[in-house]
C-alpha cells in the first residue's frame, strides 16, 4: 500500500489519481483518522510494473459525493520512482504546490534562511510572500541585497515556519506591486532544502547551489525546405525563447541557446510560415538538464535526442502478406517517416514483384510507412517500428491497412467470414463448437492459445471478417476437452487468451470468467450447461410485481462467512433462518456484479463486463449467480442486476484491444463510452442479453444514463463528462431496448438512473422502462430533515400522474447506494439523535404505498444509520439486527406494508392523490375510490386531526395499520400509542383521528 499525506485545509479532500495516457484513474476517500493538524492521508496501490507516470492531484467531494473543485492543472504532480524504479511507499506534499517530498517535512527545523533569487529584470526589487497552506497566516519579506543573480532574501523563520512553508515573489515597482509570480511557481521549503537556496524566477524548483550558464546545441534535421526555430521552455515555469537556426551544407539546422544547469528544459520546431507550423506534439524533447555546454542531434517528428550525429544504417525488409483488407491496387508504393514527421523521411520506396520493399532506417527512433498505388489510393493508418541501435538485419510482414509488423508470415487464409452467425464476442458455445469472436481493429494477427493448445505449442489462428470488423475462430468442443492434459472432461474453468501480433498475450474482453482483472492474465472457460436450474418455472415478472431490495454482493450479510459472497445471499434467502424471511420484499437488485480491478469496489468502475467479479464467486465462478438466481426464483424474488455502460474502470481490457471503438471522451470515473460505434453498441447490447438469457436475470437497473445521453452536448447538470464523445448516446440505448425485447423478451425491463430525471427517457417513443425518481428521493430525505413544508413532496409523489405516461415508469426510494454511501444521507442518520428508527418507518409508507416501483437500501428495514462508506468490506451485522427487538420492530413495518403494497387497490395503476399537506405532515389516498389513506407526519407534533379536514372521500373507515401499535412501537413510543380503535373500531369523515408524533396512520375505506 503507498500513502499520500497532504496539508490542505479542504473539508471534503479527495485524491484523483492517474496513470497519464490509460483510462486508469482513481477518486480516493481519506483514511479515517488524523495525522496532525492540517493533514489528511491516502491510501492507493501502485505496481512497479506500470510503465506510464502516475500523477495525483486534490479534488473535494461535493455535496452529492461527487468529485468536483479540483486543483488548477498546474498542480498536476507525478509520483516519483525510486532508483529500483519501485514507487515510494510514502509521499508527502501540500495543497497549492505541486512539489513532491519523499520524507515527512514536519522532522527538521531551521531558524534562519538566504533565499538567492535568479531575475534578469522584473523582479528586481521584489518581495517575498510566505503563507501557510490551512491556517492562511501570511508575511511578506523585503529583499536584504542584490547580487549579480537577483535580489536576496535573509529570513529569521517564525516556529511555525522553521520546517516548512510556502512562498512565491512579488514583483515591486518604485515601491508598489507589479505582479505575482504565477501559480506554477509555488514552493515549499523545507529545513532538508538547507539554509541557502537558489531559486529561479517563475519556475517551482529549488537548488542548493549556485546554478550555472551552459550553452546548449541542438542540431536538428527535418525533410522539407522552411526556416525553422527552436522554441525553448524551462519545465514547471513561465521561461521560453525561440532560437532561429542556421543550415549547414549538409542540411541539418543548429540552434544555440544559454541555458542554466539544474533546471530541466523542454524544446519543440516551429516552421513559420510552413503549413503545419509547429511540429507533432509526440516530438517534444523534455526533460533536458545539464551541468556543462552540451550538444545534441534530433530529428523532426520524434523527440530521441543523440549524442552523435544518428545514420539511416539499420536494415528492415518488408513483405506484403496480405492484401485483402486494402483497397489498394496494382503496383505498390511506401512513404517513409521518422515517428510523427510532417514530411517523409524517404519517398516512392517501390514494392517489387516478389511484395517486397528494403528500407535502411535510423535507430532508435519510431518509424512509420505508409503504402500506396498507383492510382494514388493510400492506406489510412501507418505502420511503425523501432530499430535499436545494434539491430541484425530486420524481417517483418505487413497486412495492410493494418499497422503492427509481424514476426511470421500469416496464413493465407487469414481473411476470412465464419461459417455461423457472429451472435456475441467472446467465447460462445453452440452446435458442439465452442465460437471465440473478439473485436479489435489494429491487429495484424490474432490467435487463440489455451491450456488444451498447450499455449504456445499449437496456437489456433484466428481470421478476421471480410469486412475488417471481427476475429474468429471454431473448435469442436471435442477437440478442447481431448487436449485436456490432466484427462478431464469438463472444459469449464480451462484457461485461455488471445494472442495479439505474435507477441502479446491479452485476455478476452468478452470472458464470461477472468483470473483477475490484470489485461495479461488468464480467460477462463464458461460451461453454461452443466448448471442445472432443475427445470425451473420462473416468468420474468410484470411491473407491479416489484419491490426490491438493494444490496452490495460481500457487503450485505456478515454471516455464512464460508461461503463466498453470492451464495452467502442465497442462504439467507433459503435457509429457515435466513434474513430474507424476515422481508416483504418481491426482487433483489445487486449492485454491479462485473470483474473489477479495486479492492471493496462497489462495482461501478468495470473492467470486464461480462465476466462476474471473482471475488464473489467460489471455485465454480460465475455459476454461483446463477445458483443466487435459481434460488431467488425458487422463493418469489425477481432480480434485478445494476449495470454500468457509460464508463469504464481502471484497467478495462477494451482500452487495451479496441481504444478508439470503445472509448472517445472521458468522465470522472473513467473513459467514455463511443456510443455511436456499431461494434460498441453490439459489445454492450449481447451482453444484456447474455446476462438475461444465460443467467435468468429480470431487469437491469443502468448506471447514470444522462452521461450517456448528454454525451456529445454536457449542459452543465453535472461535472460527470470531462471530455465531450461523439453522441449517439439516445440510438444507443434505443439499441440496447430492440436488443433486449427482441432476443429476451418484453417483461425484461430497463430501469435507469437518470439524474435529474428527464421523462421522455422513458415516455412514449423513449429507449427506458422506467427511471429513478429523484425528487421524491430528494424531498423525503429534506422532510425526514424535517426542512417542512410538504408541497415538494406532494408534487414529487405524484410525478408519476404529472410528469409520466405510466405509473411503473419512476421507481421511488427513500435510501440508495449513492445516498447512503457518497453522503451520509440514511433516513435514520438525517431524522436526527431520537427519531431516525421512527423516521425510517415514516420514509417505509412514503416508499411503499407511493405509486411508481418501490426501491430501498440494505439496512433500511432495519433502521440503519451508518454510512454506507466506500471502499471498505464492513457488513451489516444482520446478528445483531436479527437480535435487537426494536429492529426486530422497524423490520415488522416495513414487512407488513410491502404485503399491503400487495393490495390491488395500491399496486399497479391505482392512483394517487395528495389530499392534505402542512408544514409537517402529508396525507395521501391509494386506489379508485380513496381505498386507502395514509397519513405521515415528520414532524414532532402529535394530536388530533379532523377527517374531513384531511379531504378524504365520505364514508366508513377502520385503522389498518399504526406506526405507534405495540408490534411497531420502538424507543418513546412503547410509552403511549396513539391508536384509533385499531381494526374493530368505524371511523367517519366527521370524527377525528389520533395522529402519532414521527408517524404513520393508515385507514382502510370500507
Amino acid at each position: 500500500m503507498h500513502r499520500f499525506f497532504v496539508y490542505t485545509n479542504r473539508a471534503k479532500p479527495g485524491l484523483h489519481v492517474w496513470r497519464e495516457g490509460t483510462s486508469i484513474r482513481s477518486s480516493l476517500h481519506p483514511v479515517p483518522g488524523s495525522v496532525g493538524p492540517g493533514w489528511v492521508e491516502f491510501h492507493c496501490r501502485l505496481n512497479a510494473s506500470i510503465d506510464q507516470p502516475v500523477r495525483f492531484m486534490l479534488f473535494s467531494f461535493q455535496a452529492d459525493g461527487s468529485p468536483g473543485d479540483f486543483e488548477d492543472n498546474v498542480f498536476q504532480r507525478e509520483m516519483p520512482r525510486l532508483a529500483s524504479n519501485e514507487f515510494p511507499k510514502e509521499v508527502w506534499f501540500c495543497s497549492g504546490s505541486s512539489r513532491v517530498l519523499l520524507t515527512d517535512p514536519r522532522l527538521k527545523a531551521q531558524a534562519n534562511l538566504r533565499v538567492h533569487l535568479i531575475s534578469k529584470a522584473r523582479f528586481r526589487p521584489a518581495e517575498m510572500l510566505l503563507w501557510d497552506a490551512v491556517n492562511g497566516a501570511s508575511r511578506r519579506v523585503q529583499q536584504s541585497g542584490l547580487d549579480d543573480l537577483g535580489p536576496v532574501f535573509d529570513l529569521s523563520l517564525a516556529a511555525h515556519e522553521q520546517s516548512f512553508f510556502h512562498f512565491k515573489f512579488i514583483g515591486m515597482e518604485n515601491g508598489h506591486f507589479a505582479s505575482y509570480e504565477p501559480d506554477v511557481a509555488n514552493r515549499v521549503w523545507t529545513a532538508d532544502d538547507g539554509a541557502e537556496i537558489w531559486l529561479h524566477s517563475s519556475v517551482a524548483l529549488i537548488a542548493r547551489e549556485v546554478p550555472k550558464t551552459c550553452t546548449l546545441t541542438v542540431n536538428y534535421l527535418q525533410s522539407f525546405s522552411s526556416p525553422a526555430v527552436l522554441h525553448v521552455w524551462t519545465l514547471n515555469g513561465e521561461y521560453q525563447t525561440d532560437v532561429v537556426g542556421i543550415v549547414g551544407p549538409d542540411g541539418w539546422i543548429q540552434f544555440k541557446t544559454a541555458i542554466y544547469s539544474q533546471l530541466g528544459y523542454g524544446c519543440l520546431v516551429r516552421n513559420p510560415g510552413y503549413r503545419d507550423e509547429w511540429e507533432d506534439a509526440e516530438a517534444k524533447r523534455v526533460g533536458i538538464k545539464v551541468t556543462q555546454d552540451t550538444e545534441y542531434w534530433t530529428l523532426e517528428g520524434d523527440s530521441e535526442l543523440f549524442d552523435a550525429r544518428p545514420i539511416a544504417n539499420r536494415q528492415l525488409r518488408l513483405s506484403i502478406a496480405n492484401t485483402s483488407l486494402s483497397n489498394l491496387q496494382g503496383s505498390l508504393f511506401a512513404h517513409v517517416w521518422v515517428n510523427r514527421a510532417r514530411g517523409p523521411f524517404v519517398t516512392n520506396v517501390p514494392v517489387d514483384a516478389n511484395g517486397e520493399i528494403d528500407l535502411d532506417v535510423y535507430p532508435k527512433v519510431t518509424m512509420s510507412i505508409k503504402f500506396y498505388d498507383a492510382n494514388g489510393h493510400w492506406e489510412q493508418n501507418r505502420h511503425t517500428v523501432t530499430l535499436d541501435a545494434d539491430s541484425p538485419p530486420l524481417q517483418r510482414y505487413v497486412v495492410l491497412e493494418r499497422p503492427p509488423f509481424l514476426l511470421s508470415k500469416p496464413p493465407a487464409d487469414l481473411v476470412m467470414d465464419p461459417p455461423f452467425q457472429i451472435r456475441r464476442p467472446g467465447a460462445n458455445a453452440e452446435a458442439g463448437e465452442m465460437r471465440f469472436v473478439l473485436h479489435t481493429p489494429h491487429a495484424a494477427n490474432v490467435e487463440l492459445i489455451g491450456e488444451w493448445t498447450d499455449w504456445l505449442s499449437h496456437p489456433v489462428q484466428m481470421h478476421i471478417t471480410r469486412d475488417g470488423t471481427y476475429w474468429w475462430c471454431s473448435i469442436k468442443i471435442a477437440d478442447i476437452q481431448a487436449g485436456f492434459a490432466d484427462g478431464r472432461t469438463d472444459y469449464h474453468g480451462m484457461k485461455y487468451q488471445f494472442l495479439f501480433n505474435q507477441v502479446q498475450r491479452l485476455q478476452d474482453p468478452a470472458a464470461g470468467w477472468v483470473e483477475n482483472s490484470s489485461t495479461s492474465s488468464f480467460s477462463l472457460l464458461v460451461n453454461h450447461e452443466r448448471f442445472d436450474w432443475q427445470n425451473q418455472r420462473w416468468d420474468r415478472p410484470p411491473p407491479d410485481y416489484y419491490i426490491i431490495y438493494q444490496l452490495h454482493p460481500s457487503r450485505f450479510t456478515n454471516r455464512y462467512q464460508d461461503e463466498p459472497p453470492l451464495r452467502r445471499i442465497a442462504k439467507e434467502i433459503a435457509d429457515n433462518a435466513g434474513y430474507f424471511r424476515e422481508l416483504g420484499v418481491t426482487a433483489i437488485q445487486l449492485l454491479p456484479v462485473n470483474e473489477v480491478s479495486s479492492t471493496n469496489s462497489w462495482g461501478y468502475d468495470p473492467a470486464y463486463f461480462y465476466a462476474i467479479e471473482n471475488n464473489y464467486c467460489g471455485p465454480d465462478g460465475p455459476d454461483d449467480l446463477k445458483h443466487l438466481v435459481h434460488t431467488c426464483h425458487e422463493h418469489g424474488l425477481a432480480v434485478v442486476l445494476d449495470v454500468v455502460f457509460n464508463h469504464a474502470g481502471g484497467d478495462n481490457i477494451l482500452w487495451e484491444v479496441a481504444r478508439n471503438s470503445f472509448f472517445d471522451g472521458d468522465t470522472q470515473w473513467g473513459a467514455l463510452v463511443n456510443f455511436d460505434h456499431p461494434q460498441c453498441l453490439h459489445f454492450f447490447a449481447q451482453n444484456l442479453v447474455y446476462l438475461a438469457n444465460e443467467f435468468r436475470i429480470d431487469a437491469f437497473r443502468l448506471d447514470h444514463t444522462a452521461t450517456i445521453v448528454h454525451s456529445a452536448a454536457w449542459d452543465n447538470w453535472s461535472g460527470s463528462v470531462r471530455v465531450l464523445g461523439s453522441g449517439g448516446g439516445w440510438e444507443f440505448l434505443q439499441g440496447l431496448r430492440h436488443a433486449v425485447q427482441s432476443q429476451v423478451g418484453r417483461n425484461c425491463l430497463l430501469m435507469a438512473e437518470h439524474l435529474p430525471n428527464e421523462w421522455s427517457l422513458t415516455n412514449a417513443g423513449g429507449p427506458m422502462d422506467s427511471q429513478w425518481g429523484d425528487d421524491f428521493h430528494d424531498r423525503l430525505v429534506d422532510a425526514s430533515r424535517r426542512l417542512f413544508g410538504m408541497s415538494r413532496l406532494a408534487d414529487a409523489m405524484q410525478l408519476s400522474h404529472t410528469a409520466s405516461d405510466d405509473w411503473y415508469k419512476i421507481v421511488q426510494y427513500p435510501e440508495s447506494h449513492d445516498e447512503v454511501g457518497n453522503v451520509p444521507d440514511r433516513i435514520a442518520n438525517v431524522a436526527g439523535y431520537g427519531q431516525g428508527w421512527r423516521m425510517s418507518k415514516v420514509a417505509a409508507a412514503a416508499t411503499l404505498l407511493s405509486r411508481g416501483l418501490p426501491l430501498y437500501f440494505m439496512g433500511a428495514e432495519s433502521g440503519e444509520h451508518r454510512q454506507f462508506a466506500f471502499g471498505k468490506a464492513d457488513t451489516l451485522d444482520l446478528n445483531e439486527y436479527l437480535a435487537n427487538p426494536d429492529r426486530g420492530r422497524i423490520r415488522a413495518w416495513w414487512r407488513e406494508l410491502g404485503r399491503l403494497r400487495q393490495d390491488p387497490s395500491i399496486k399497479g395503476p391505482s392512483p394517487l392523490r395528495v389530499t392534505y399537506t402542512s408544514d409537517q405532515i402529508i396525507v395521501f389516498t391509494r386506489g379508485q375510490r380513496d381505498d386507502y389513506v395514509v397519513v405521515l407526519n415528520f414532524g414532532g407534533w402529535s394530536g388530533r386531526i379532523g377527517m374531513s379536514e384531511l379531504n378524504v372521500a365520505f364514508g366508513e373507515y377502520r385503522e389498518l395499520w399504526n406506526s405507534t401499535w405495540p408490534a411497531f412501537a420502538i424507543q418513546a413510543e412503547q410509552e403511549g400509542e396513539h391508536t384509533n380503535g385499531g381494526r374493530d373500531a368505524r371511523l367517519m369523515r366527521d370524527d377525528w383521528i389520533n395522529v402519532p408524533d414521527y408517524g404513520v396512520v393508515v385507514l382502510q375505506h370500507r
